[in-house]
């Protein structure tokens, strides 16, 4: 008899300073078989305590946190943890909190308008290593280039 091995699960951590947010997507993410919520955080310094501790496959995190920014954590958790697959999920839908966010390691961006599909799909996608855009940023963005320098990496 042949055993299937299991799937894996998806870990996902959200860093959001805001509760009823992190509620709200750790409902959407506990609802997709192949996901699960690994933790919760809403200050960049817990953040990174979390991520050494659960080590989570994908970060949801939030662009401005009290007191903090989401650009700063997602480049200390890059600088200790070169691999970590983040995605940025954020009100602001500005080029350059885009340009930003991609250039401190971000392998994507969200609007926290996202519907549930997308958001699992994103998350899904950055955990294959792939980058996540929504539809027509990764244009604007290209459109835009000229104005503002890509990296190769945000280019991608």
């Amino acid at each position: 008899m042949t055993t299937v091995p299991a799937p894996s699960v998806i870990k996902v951590m959200v860093v959001d300073d805001h509760p009823l947010v992190r509620v709200g997507i750790a409902t959407v993410v506990n609802q997709q078989s192949d996901m699960t919520i690994a933790a919760e955080a809403e200050s960049g310094p817990r953040a990174l305590e979390l991520f050494r501790q659960h080590r989570p496959d994908v970060v949801l995190m939030d662009l401005r946190l009290h007191g903090d920014s989401g650009i700063r954590v997602t480049k200390a958790i890059r600088a200790e943890f070169p691999k970590a697959r983040i995605l940025v999920i954020s009100n602001y839908d500005g080029d350059e909190d885009i340009h930003q966010a991609l250039a401190a390691g971000a392998m994507g961006y969200l609007f926290k308008s996202v519907v549930e599909d997308e958001l699992v799909d994103a998350i899904r996608e950055t955990n294959a290593g792939r980058s996540y855009l929504p539809q027509g940023v990764a244009a604007r963005l290209s459109e835009n280039k000229n104005e503002v320098q890509l990296t190769r990496r945000e280019d991608e």
